[in-house]
């Protein structure tokens, strides 16, 4: 062949190459450049794996400076944040995930659109990232970075949802299955260790032959220990020593009745014995010197000296009230406790535990559940589960203020409040489904709810979604485990 003649037959292969070439697209060349093989990965990478596959086919929509939804999949930090509605991720829980769920729908909602459509591996792959705790560039999973930590019980699901409150986001769902307990579980209550290393949650159950504990989990959602409780309550977390209480509410009337002290370090125990039955909501002076509890079904306090263990009880004024939540002011002079029984909120003075004033009561609606004051003393939020709605307190001048409604409270049971008390959070159990959820999917029972309330404004400003049945919370700022 000749010079020419070569030269002729390179230029014509080239063109050809540069015009098979410009029949694909953008996010093919990406893909078939990027992508490795996803049928035999042991580990999923985020910068080997996910993020490649989320630029070629969600990029488009979901990027730039206005992304869809508000979901932007440009950076691990922004698809961890999720969208304007919540979380597309939920870490270890990868079957739960709107983004799984969404992406493997056969139906016309179906993420992304049919063009540009993840195969069932690249789903897997993905559905493998998230089971493994959804891994940032620097190989940690989210719960390891965040600070600002709510837990939410359930009454509907053996689960305890944790929330990251500075990002407003679900950050796990923890199955209490997962952790040896039966189907039939349920969380009553959650306490936070002031630096956050461990919670806790009392179990208890809707099958009856069902053991019921105080369980301990660490920082990282594992179950560390148990200890037998019978009908356990409320917790109470002491800010400066190695103690917790929990009180009881035996349901037959011969069973002892006491509230416990447990020694958090090695979960040994002893009891402080209760005269009244149904022994339910705690608080704690920040002095740490006084524990307050109350019965259910009796109109009386108990007052225990932490320093000798001394008892006293208080006759609390009118019938039936049945307080179920206190809420202790920051400076411990103060204490409100929310009544089902009268569906009032009452204030005692707390400043001499040696003589407890009962005040007034004030109608909030019916049905009051967990109480909260705000940090600096000024408000006390209540959820009224009859109302659909938070009750708010001026605690300065004692009086009621204006009410905050939104149509995802529906029953509300459990508060949170956030450390600079600009951010109250309000788990709802959302029976009878009134709110509908995000994605709607047919085989899901109505979600629980978590309403992320602007204090200032009194304004919802998020919704988030969570298993049937949110209720009560408790929350922590602690510190992230990378600083550990």
């Amino acid at each position: 062949m000749s010079s020419h003649a070569l030269l002729t037959y390179r230029f014509t292969l080239f063109a050809a190459l540069v015009l098979s070439l410009s029949t694909l697209s953008g996010c093919e060349l990406l893909g078939d450049r990027l992508i490795p093989e996803v049928s035999s990965v042991d580990e999923v990478s985020w910068t080997d794996h996910v993020e490649p596959l989320l630029q070629r086919s969600c990029a488009a929509c979901h990027g730039g400076d206005s992304p869809s939804a508000g979901l932007s999949v440009e950076s691990w930090e922004m698809l961890v944040a999720g969208s304007a509605g919540g979380e597309v991720l939920i870490p270890f829980s990868g079957d739960e995930s709107a983004l799984i769920r969404l992406m493997s729908r056969t139906d016309r909602k179906s993420h992304p659109s049919k063009k540009n459509q993840l195969s069932e591996a690249e789903i897997a792959l993905l559905k493998q990232w998230i089971d493994e705790g959804s891994k940032g560039p620097a190989g940690l999973t989210p719960i390891e970075t965040a600070i600002d930590l709510v837990y939410v019980t359930h009454t509907a699901a053996p689960v305890v949802t944790v929330i990251e409150s500075s990002a407003r986001i679900v950050l796990a769902r923890v199955n209490l299955t997962d952790e040896g307990f039966s189907s039939h579980a349920r969380a009553v209550h959650v306490a936070v260790e002031p630096d956050g290393s461990f919670w806790y949650a009392t179990i208890g159950s809707t099958l009856w032959s069902d053991p019921t504990v105080l369980a301990k989990f660490s920082r990282s959602n594992h179950l560390v220990a148990t200890i037998p409780i019978e009908s356990p309550g409320q917790i109470l977390v002491h800010p400066d020593s190695d103690m917790l209480y929990v009180s009881s509410f035996p349901e037959e009337t011969t069973e002892p009745r006491y509230l416990l002290e447990i020694k958090r370090s090695d979960l040994s125990r002893q009891q402080v014995q209760v005269t009244f039955p149904d022994a339910y909501p705690l608080a704690l002076r920040p002095q740490g010197d006084v524990v307050f509890s109350s019965s259910l079904s009796v109109d009386q306090m108990m007052i225990v000296n932490l320093d000798d263990q001394k008892v006293r009880f208080f006759d609390i004024k009118g019938s039936k009230h049945a307080f179920i939540y206190f809420a202790m002011a920051p400076w411990g002079v103060k204490m409100w406790g929310s009544a089902r029984g009268t569906s009032t909120l009452t204030l005692f003075s707390t400043s001499n535990p040696s003589q407890v004033i009962q005040h007034h009561s004030l109608w909030v609606g019916d049905d009051p559940r967990q109480i909260t004051y705000s940090p600096d003393g000024t408000h006390v939020y209540a959820a009224i589960r009859g109302m659909d709605r938070v009750a708010v307190i001026d605690a300065v001048a004692e009086v009621p203020a204006d009410p905050i409604d939104h149509l995802a409270m529906r029953e509300p049971v459990g508060l949170a409040i956030t450390r600079d008390g600009k951010t109250l959070f309000v788990a709802s159990e959302n029976e009878g489904g009134w709110y509908k959820g995000r994605f709607a999917f047919p085989e899901d029972a109505p979600p629980g709810t978590i309403s992320v309330i602007d204090t200032e404004t009194g304004e919802v400003v998020k919704v988030l979604e969570s298993a049937p049945g949110a209720a009560a919370m408790g929350s922590s700022v602690v510190v992230p485990l990378t600083t550990n």
